[in-house]
């Protein structure tokens, strides 16, 4: 049994919430309870965490969600995401008993995969630490923990992950995947391009315009060059010529682009050929969704339909807010759209989960991308319905700057922003102008670290914006100044 430390008796909710197949009594052997889970989470640090997730309703419902159920998480910018996914991981293996293994964790970029990576080890061995203090006269309790290993959770990127797993479970007699960069494949397919001037045909020159962002993704989803060719373009031939080519020098050196190994990936999954990995996984997190292009999607919900068959789930997290990749076939719609995608494909209905609290940005700044983002009544469309606005949570003590005032922001330099919902000095709050005349020693936006820097003949002075506009050499409250009347420069 746990430790006799004194602690809060499990309400029905939290037992509900830590019982990982639906009956609130269960509780994996060797698995700990949710309650004291969230209190070494939320313990100060060393002994603890320190995450006060039990503050933000967003992150509780994304780290105490069943095993078996999926999530569609609306993540804006600052919000905690990583620290609401490290800890619903550590969750799944602490309290719901998952084997690590059984979870898989994809994002898309290497450094946030390693960033995600080093929080599950780094926190799970915290963890582990003030868990076994709790346990230890719990025999099965303390031994998983002792043996747990943690670096058995899959992370990684898609395509990082395929890789590893067309290596590992090829078939016998048979040669890894070997992957080319994207420089090596663009020259790859320039030199089938050239072959035979190719480059030079107007049929391929008129339809490639024709084409705009198709074109680029061609190279990315899954396209049936056959289908293609169908049409009256007589450059779609042409141009499936090249393709044909290029798949056929990379056929012939035994390599794939990344396009091809995704593709190979997804066919392994649908054939079986993959199975002794699919089999193992019960959880499906997918961090940055809105950057995701159709062929990805077609693995993602396939590893879903598999964990879904066994009792598991898929989460994903993303913001229609950040969608970058649209130049490389990434479609903001498909993460719009994902409850009802998912509905289709796999039979599961996600519960939708919203992180809106920033916790990274100033006041001025949440509400100014508020408003810059609400600004064009044409963008609305693309982003999730009833999405809720991002609000600012940032605690402790920090510089907000620039004012408005002292900067001279006008409704015509910003259409659809109002500088009166920013925030203003009081330098401008008492010249009650759109520039501050006096400065004033309590203005927020001066920072410290401006003061301190010392006068330096090797900065040009510029026309300050107030000096110009009030013709007063003592007029700027503003810290990135650096016109000469700024004495303490």
């Amino acid at each position: 049994m746990p430790s006799s430390s004194p602690r809060p008796a499990a309400s029905a909710a939290s037992t509900r919430r830590a019982a990982p197949y639906g009956t609130p009594t269960a509780r994996p052997a060797g698995a700990v309870t949710w309650d004291d889970f969230l209190a070494c989470v939320t313990a100060p640090s060393p002994a603890g965490l320190n995450r006060q997730v039990a503050r933000d309703a967003g992150q509780l419902a994304v780290v105490e969600a069943a095993p078996g159920e999926s999530l569609f998480i609306i993540a804006g910018p600052g919000t905690g995401k990583t620290t609401a996914l490290a800890l619903r991981i550590l969750k799944l293996v602490f309290v719901d008993g998952l084997d690590p293994a059984a979870v898989l964790a994809t994002t898309f970029t290497k450094k946030a995969a390693t960033e995600l990576r080093s929080r599950v080890l780094g926190w799970g061995d915290t963890l582990r630490r003030a868990l076994l203090a709790r346990y230890a006269a719990d025999a099965a309790a303390a031994e998983r923990l002792r043996t747990l290993d943690l670096n058995r959770v899959v992370t990684g990127t898609l395509d990082s992950i395929a890789e590893q797993v067309l290596t590992l479970y090829r078939a016998p007699g048979s040669q890894p995947p070997i992957v080319l960069e994207d420089f090596v494949a663009r020259a790859v397919l320039q030199r089938a391009l050239w072959h035979a001037q190719r480059h030079k045909n107007p049929d391929l020159l008129a339809y490639a315009q024709h084409l705009h962002v198709q074109s680029r993704m061609l190279a990315r989803d899954v396209v049936s060059f056959r289908l293609w060719t169908v049409g009256t373009h007589p450059g779609a031939a042409v141009l499936c010529d090249a393709v044909a080519s290029y798949e056929a020098q990379l056929a012939d050196s035994l390599t794939v682009d990344f396009a091809g190994l995704e593709q190979q990936f997804l066919e392994a999954i649908r054939d079986g050929r993959a199975r002794e990995f699919t089999d193992t996984l019960r959880v499906i997190l997918v961090d940055e969704y809105q950057d995701t292009n159709l062929l990805q999607e077609q693995i993602y919900l396939a590893l879903g339909a598999a964990a879904a068959a066994r009792g598991g789930a898929i989460t994903i997290v993303g913001d229609d807010d950040q969608s970058l990749y649209r130049f490389r076939g990434a479609t903001v719609e498909l993460f719009v759209d994902f409850p009802d995608r998912l509905r289709r494909a796999c039979g599961v209905r996600p519960r939708t989960v919203a992180l809106s609290n920033n916790y990274r940005s100033t006041p001025a700044i949440v509400q100014f991308f508020g408003g810059f983002a609400d600004a064009d009544p044409d963008y609305s469309p693309a982003r999730v319905p009833s999405k809720p606005a991002l609000a600012a949570a940032r605690g402790g003590t920090f510089t907000a700057y620039p004012c408005w005032a002292c900067s001279g922001l006008t409704s015509a330099r910003w259409p659809g922003i109002s500088p009166r919902s920013l925030r203003r000095c009081s330098a401008g709050a008492a010249s009650g102008s759109g520039v501050g005349r006096t400065p004033s020693p309590s203005c927020a936006t001066r920072s410290p670290a401006a003061s301190a820097i010392a006068p330096s003949s090797a900065v040009r002075p510029r026309r300050c914006r107030a000096a110009a506009i009030r013709a007063s050499p003592s007029s700027c409250g503003s810290t990135s100044c650096r016109a000469p009347h700024q004495s303490r420069w």
